[in-house]
């Protein structure tokens, strides 16, 4: 169950941070959604890059106990 969580994570965190940076990267200057986008993209990269490697270790651990 917790490796479906991480994968899940990765996947959506995986796909909102490239679908913010462009579209942060096409909103004007000065815009009301420029901090959300940005803070959207730089939190959604973070977690990816921290999610990503998790679900290998934590399905390494399962097989270990089977």
């Amino acid at each position: 169950m917790r490796a479906l969580l991480w994968r899940t994570c990765s996947r959506v965190a995986g796909v909102v941070f490239p679908v913010s940076t462009v579209a942060l990267f096409f909103t004007p200057q000065k815009s009301e959604w420029e901090l959300a986008l940005s803070a959207t993209a730089l939190t959604a990269g973070g977690a990816w890059i921290y999610a990503r490697g998790r679900p290998r270790r934590i399905m390494a651990r399962a097989m270990r106990r089977r």
